[in-house]
This record gives C-alpha cells, sequence and structure tokens, in this order.
C-alpha cells in the first residue's frame, strides 16, 4: 500500500506494529542489560584524525565531528523497554551548537562508510536546492534514525567553575551545571537497537576543545512468565541533519513542503509517525 505525507518537521520516520505475536514459542529469559555506546568520548574539530581508529573501535569523520562505532546490541524475545542517557560536558567550547545521536539504519545498502563512489553519486547528481539531498531514501540509500537530538550548553562542564561565570549567566539561572543530562524512553526503535548497529553521534562543532560524550542503553525485560516479543519496523523518511558531504545543510521548508512517499510492509495493521525536532529557531514562529 502506497502513501503520501506532506512534511513540515525536521525528522520523521515510520513504524508499523505487526499483528500478529510469536506466542507458540517462548524464549528463556536474558534479563535486563546496560549497554555503553560512547564512554568519555572526545568530539571536536581535529582535521588531523579524520578516520583515526582508537582503542575502544571508535572512527572520527567530517573532520572529527563524528564519532562512529560499530556494537552489539542484545535481542530479546521478550517485552522489553528501552532507556536512553546522554551525558555531555564541554571540553572547552563556550557554544550552544546542535547535535544528533544517530544510528544507520540496517535498511541502507550505502551510507558514508561505503567504500566507493555510489554515496557519492546519489547527491552529486542531483541539480537545485529543491532536490533536498540527503534528506529522504535515494535508491538503495535510507537516511539516518535520529534517537536524540540536542544543543549543546553554553560551556557547561569546563565553565561552571569559572570566576568571572557571575558576569555571563542569566539571573534567572541560579547555576552552571556540572554536566548535562537528557533521559528518553526509545522502546519504539527497538527493532533497530538490536545486533550489530553503526552508532554515531554529530556535533555542529568547530572548536579544537569541543566535547566529551557519553551515551547508554538500558534494556529492562518484562518481568511477566508470559509476555512475547511483538514484531515492529522501523522505516526511515526523513532526516534533515547534514552528517557528511556531500550531504547539503538543509534550507527547504522556507520555500515549501518536504513530500515522501512511502509504502506500508504487507502484514502491519497499525502505524505510528515519530518526529524529532528541538523546536529552536525561528523566534516567534518558531521551526
Amino acid at each position: 500500500m502506497k502513501k503520501t505525507i506532506i512534511l513540515a518537521f525536521s525528522f520523521l520516520i515510520f513504524i508499523s506494529c505487526n499483528n500478529s505475536s510469536n506466542t507458540s514459542k517462548i524464549e528463556k529469559s536474558i534479563g535486563n542489560k546496560t549497554i555503553q555506546l560512547f564512554s568519555k568520548s572526545h568530539l571536536n574539530f581535529s582535521p588531523d584524525e579524520n578516520k583515526t581508529n582508537y582503542e575502544d573501535s571508535i572512527i572520527k569523520i567530517d573532520n572529527g565531528r563524528i564519532l562512529l562505532r560499530k556494537i552489539t546490541l542484545p535481542k530479546y524475545n521478550k517485552n522489553v523497554a528501552v532507556n536512553l542517557e546522554v551525558q555531555l560536558t564541554s571540553a572547552g567550547d563556550p557554544w550552544d551548537k546542535t547535535g544528533s545521536l544517530f544510528i544507520i539504519p540496517k535498511s541502507s545498502k550505502l551510507n558514508f562508510l561505503t567504500e566507493n563512489n555510489k554515496f557519492n553519486d546519489l547527491f552529486l547528481d542531483k541539480k537545485g536546492n529543491d532536490s533536498f539531498p540527503g534528506i529522504a531514501s535515494v535508491k538503495e540509500y535510507k537516511p539516518a534514525v535520529e534517537i536524540l537530538r540536542f544543543m549543546t550548553p553554553f560551556g557547561v562542564g569546563f565553565y561552571s567553575e569559572d570566576p568571572n561565570l557571575q558576569l555571563r549567566k542569566p539571573v534567572y539561572i541560579p547555576k552552571w551545571e556540572n554536566k548535562v543530562v537528557w533521559i528518553d524512553n526509545v522502546t519504539q526503535l527497538l527493532s533497530e537497537l538490536e545486533g550489530e548497529v553503526w552508532v554515531g553521534v554529530f556535533i555542529d562543532v568547530w572548536t579544537k576543545e569541543g566535547y566529551n560524550f557519553e551515551a547508554k542503553l538500558t534494556y529492562t525485560e518484562s518481568d511477566a512468565p508470559v509476555d512475547p516479543y511483538r514484531e515492529t519496523k522501523v522505516i526511515p523518511l526523513v532526516n534533515t541533519n547534514r552528517y557528511i558531504g556531500p550531504e547539503r545543510l538543509f534550507d527547504g521548508f522556507n520555500r515549501k513542503d518536504v513530500e515522501v512517499d512511502f509504502e506500508i510492509p504487507k502484514g502491519y495493521t497499525s502505524a505510528n509517525l515519530y518526529y524529532i525536532t528541538t523546536g529552536h529557531g525561528g523566534h516567534s514562529g518558531g521551526d
């Protein structure tokens, strides 16, 4: 079944729930799990470190502004809730910058790690700003699935104990925190958060000092004796973040809506649409 949706927001995924549950085979419980995605990882603008492999298997690309890591996540047969926790501190960068924690979808055969020119060709043959290169699916390419979008605070962690901080602190803020923590329930992405996954974090940083970043997933398994996993499928539709060239910064919403076609897979009887936006910009009009 083919559907068309007109988008007026910055990121969207389509999640469909299969109506059938596997009740004939109940696998043994594997218990609760906590998986560290990134631990005290330094993210900054550092062109000389591009594509460097570290001992913890982290790869830096886009002049150090993206950290990527391949990780194996648990696969459950019972229902499970998945919660994300992200911690961020400044390592000397005083600015507010956009940030994104994301995964490369398993359904995407081409991505910016592909070792050939096919990825570039998908976008270089597009002409005109309204073609939105990298924003939506093209042939074998699927846009990255965003787990969390965030804004870095003004130097929190590095400048929190600065004696001159009171001169820069808004009067309505009692104190500067030592770190910033985001917590979110991301269970709707479960089908993309199991098995072998490329997970990445991007911050639009332009300083060598940058930020220190941590992220972990907590899987809480159902304690009911019989509570089988209900199959879901994530279909990435749109992502307006520019993660890597030849993608371009997206500025299309001021000209027209973004229209995307998608197909509902056979055997699925219900669906939810999700989108993520920080809401920053636009002054009284918002985003």
